[in-house]
């Protein structure tokens, strides 16, 4: 019997040496900027209109912050790792913002030279209408979570900023898209209107 007794107690000491250690929240901040390092972005930086992560690596992007969020899920409950996971998704929602609205400049519906060869663009202007309207909803929900994130927790105010200093997402263009929205919508109408009155 000993010789099994001496096997199980290795077992177990072999399975306790490899038992993962828990994020604190400072180490998940680290790994969140050796993330940023990867893609050359900065999260404190960035905004939904200008300095954001390429769309092209986007994708890559989110599956590194899934298999991420994967791992935090593995930790025990602790205010950290819900702060982390807030971070993360935070993360994932202003990386969204970013993409549709990088899809919505590309589609430049704006240099056409007159609203009847702007009406010839409809479909354009309607999927533009939708990165936008994206971007801004995505680009809400990130800043909801960096609230959460900020909200009664010392190291993410002092990791993250708070006032002036807080992430520059936060100061997007948020009211001008939303401008730039209602135009859009109004041609969208008045473009349906000449249609219909050429029919």
């Amino acid at each position: 019997m000993k010789p099994f007794y001496l096997l199980g107690l290795l077992l177990l000491l072999a399975c306790a040496s490899f038992k993962e250690t828990p994020y604190s929240f400072q180490d998940g901040w680290n790994h969140m900027k050796s993330l940023d390092d990867k893609y050359g972005s900065d999260l404190r930086k960035e905004r939904m209109d200008r300095d954001f992560v390429d769309v092209k690596q986007t994708d890559a992007f989110q599956q590194d912050l899934d298999a991420f969020r994967q791992r935090l899920l593995r930790d025990s409950d602790s205010l950290d790792r819900k702060k982390l996971l807030w971070l993360v998704d935070a993360r994932k929602q202003m990386l969204e913002s970013e993409r549709f609205y990088q899809l919505a400049l590309k589609l430049d519906i704006f240099t056409v030279p007159d609203e009847v060869a702007i009406c010839t663009k409809q479909s354009q202007m309607e999927l533009v209408y939708k990165y936008y309207k994206s971007a801004i909803v995505m680009g809400v929900n990130a800043t909801t979570f960096l609230d959460g994130v900020l909200q009664d927790f010392e190291p993410a105010k002092k990791l993250l900023g708070i006032d002036d200093t807080k992430p520059a997402f936060y100061n997007s263009k948020w009211d001008e898209t939303n401008l730039l929205l209602t135009d859009l919508a109004q041609v969208l109408n008045e473009c349906a209107g000449f249609k219909s009155q050429r029919r």
